[in-house]
């Protein structure tokens, strides 16, 4: 049966919570009843869709706990291959301020409703801003990846599992430095006829 396209409105994140357990008991049939079984099923993360993501974080840099909070942006070339643009800040006690600008390349390994899981490569830039007077601000470049599974909480916002690896190779401070992440995101998908 093909579903009904639903639209997302950006709601506050308390009232979504609320409302999940609500939104697994309706039903996915046509508004009129009827059966489509002859129209092609429009999955997840098609050619076309978008995808906004409003993340959380935690992970080490530099053997120090970090807190993350950043937002990512995703336009799907082909069906669940998805080049975007994550930014990000990094921060916590006793360390400098990071703050990331990483373009992405995801891979949707399995189009699925209700989890879905990916592969993504990143490469970009990493700013340095420490607050000690003994040391200059820097900036390196990263280079890195991860993956991880989306589970959908609705047809259109599902939440971002994942994990990442990144290597800062040639900075002064640190050769080879490594950052390990763990990232939580919610993830709007929209578009391409979904």
């Amino acid at each position: 049966m093909k579903q009904s396209p639903h639209t997302c409105p950006l709601v506050p994140l308390l009232l979504l919570l609320l409302l999940l357990p609500f939104s697994a008991l309706a039903d996915d049939d046509d508004e009129d009843g009827e059966d489509d079984d002859d129209e092609e099923e429009i999955l997840p993360f098609d050619q076309g869709c978008v995808n906004l993501g409003l993340g959380l974080g935690g992970g080490s840099v530099g053997g120090k706990a970090a807190f993350n909070v950043g937002v990512k942006f995703g336009y799907f070339v082909l069906p669940g291959l998805e080049p975007g643009v994550e930014t990000s800040v990094t921060f916590g006690s006793d360390q400098p301020t990071v703050i990331s600008l990483l373009p992405y390349l995801r891979w949707i390994i399995y189009r699925a409703l209700p989890v879905s899981p990916y592969l993504m490569a990143q490469a970009g830039r990493l700013f340095v801003i420490t607050n000690d007077p003994l040391y200059s601000d820097e900036d390196f470049t990263a280079v890195g990846g991860g993956g991880g599974v989306i589970v959908f909480l609705h047809r259109s916002i599902g939440l971002q599992l994942g994990g990442k690896v990144l290597a800062l190779p040639g900075g002064e401070t640190c050769d080879p430095c490594v950052i390990y992440g763990i990232d939580l995101s919610l993830g709007f998908i929209f578009g391409g006829g979904y």
